[in-house]
Order: structure tokens, then C-alpha cells, then sequence
């Protein structure tokens, strides 16, 4: 077997299971919200930890919007999988995923978006994400001034949030992508999605709070949890201005990381 097709079995293998079973510290936050809610909000939480649940129990996607691919491929100069295309290995298994009935085809040419990075390791780091358009339909670009401090950044936040309310299937996850070029920044808020750890700094602590302060709660029915977590991820800025990226991910935050 070439060594493309079994590195293309792989990726496939992820992709479905990136659809199928949540990230362990997203359940374990997800039943803590459970905890600490009520009333309608948290009976959605129930339907939420429930359905998440079956899914893997039954190996079956999380969410019937399987999404569009996001993959990131951090390759070490230094491993003998780094001359090899990764890129074509990486769609070929995506398109795999979903030829196999389990994952929905939500675009005519199924292919994932690629990142790819070098370092001087001996192993390939992947990140593969899913990327449903209930919530990614809800991005936003935000140019600010240069010298723009935490008050302003923290409002366009919240402004973002509470024109998508609901609609992107609170709670969310928030993925903040400050500085670079507009690209740039919206790929890093993408990327911040997968790098949620719910030990938020003091400033991803503000942002949470005063997004949470909206009090639309899980499923719009109001309350404690608007927002579950937030990452925000930092990139030189020209002097002229700081792009803000703001990526109001849903509750099904879906990814996996694994080591070639």
C-alpha cells in the first residue's frame, strides 16, 4: 500500500470520528453547565449531553450538518512522512468519509480547506475540524483602529454575539482571531475553536462574561450559558489597524487531534 493510501485511511478513520464523539473536555463542560442550570436551559442541556450520548453509542454523526473540513497539518522537516503529500492524502480520506454514507456531502466537490506549517520536529501534528454552517454563517469581520484596547474589542465581541442571538445553536464556542491581516485573523479564530480548554485567562474571562451577560441561554430559552467557552489567538498586528476575527462556533464542536 502506498504510503499517501494508508495515511488517506486515517484521516478518514478522524474525520468520522470527529462527527460522531465529542472532545472529552467539551462533555465534561458541558454536564457541569448541566449542573449549575435550570428550568428550560437546563432541559436543553440534558437533550444536548443525551443526544451526544447516542451518538457515540450508536456511531452516528452529532448533528445531521457533518460540515466542510478544516485541516491542519503541522509537519517536522525532520520526519520521513514530510516529502510525502499530505494534502492529497488528507482530501482523499475527507472524500473517503463521506463516499462511506456517514458523513453528509455539503458541497458538490468535497474537499477540506488545508493549513500547513513547518517546525523542526520528527512527527506530523493534525488537526482535523468540522465545520457546520448554522454557526460559521455567523463569522465576522471586525477592521478596528490600531491601539484599540480591551473595552472596544470586548464590544464588538458581544455586539457580534447578540445580532447571530441563537441562531448559531448556543451555548457557544468562541474563536478569536486578533491581529495579522483580515485572513489571517479569521483563520486563527477558526483555529482557536480547537483550542478551547475551558481554563479561560482573564481576558477570555471578560469575553465570556459580558457574552454570557446577554442572558440568552442554551437554545435561546435564556439563561446562565450563552457562551460555553472562548480562545483567543494573537498575531502581529500592523501599525495601521487590528483585524478581529470573531467565530461563534455551536455547541457541537467538533475536532480531532492526532500524531503521524
Amino acid at each position: 500500500m502506498e504510503p499517501e493510501t494508508e495515511i488517506a485511511q486515517i484521516f478518514a478513520s478522524e474525520a468520522e470520528k470527529a462527527v460522531i464523539r465529542l472532545p472529552k473536555n467539551l462533555l465534561q463542560a458541558l454536564n457541569q453547565a448541566e449542573e449549575n442550570s435550570q428550568g428550560l436551559e437546563k432541559k436543553v442541556f440534558s437533550r444536548i449531553i443525551e443526544n451526544s450520548f447516542q451518538a457515540e453509542k450508536g456511531k452516528i454523526p452529532v448533528c445531521q450538518d457533518t460540515g466542510v473540513f478544516e485541516v491542519w497539518l503541522s509537519v517536522g522537516k525532520n520526519s520521513p512522512l514530510a516529502s510525502l503529500n499530505l494534502s492529497y492524502a488528507a482530501t482523499q480520506g475527507i472524500r473517503a468519509a463521506h463516499s462511506s454514507g456517514l458523513l453528509r456531502a455539503s458541497m458538490d466537490d468535497v474537499r477540506p480547506i488545508i493549513h500547513i506549517e513547518y517546525n523542526d520536529t520528527d512527527y506530523v501534528e493534525v488537526v482535523v475540524a468540522a465545520r457546520g454552517f448554522g454557526s460559521e454563517n455567523y463569522t465576522s469581520l471586525h477592521m478596528l483602529p490600531p491601539g484599540s484596547g480591551q473595552t472596544r474589542i470586548i464590544k464588538e465581541i458581544v455586539a457580534a454575539a447578540e445580532e447571530a442571538a441563537a441562531r448559531p445553536c448556543t451555548p457557544y464556542l468562541i474563536g478569536i482571531g486578533l491581529g495579522g491581516t483580515a485572513s489571517k485573523a479569521v483563520e486563527l479564530s477558526s483555529k482557536a475553536l480547537t483550542e478551547i480548554d475551558f481554563k479561560p485567562n482573564d481576558f477570555e474571562k471578560k469575553i465570556l462574561d459580558e457574552v454570557n451577560g446577554l442572558g440568552l441561554g442554551a437554545g435561546g430559552f435564556k439563561g446562565k450559558y450563552t457562551a460555553l467557552g472562548v480562545k483567543v489567538l494573537k498575531f502581529p498586528a500592523h501599525i495601521a489597524g487590528l483585524p478581529l476575527a470573531v467565530h461563534l462556533g455551536c455547541w457541537a464542536n467538533r475536532y480531532r487531534k492526532f500524531r503521524l
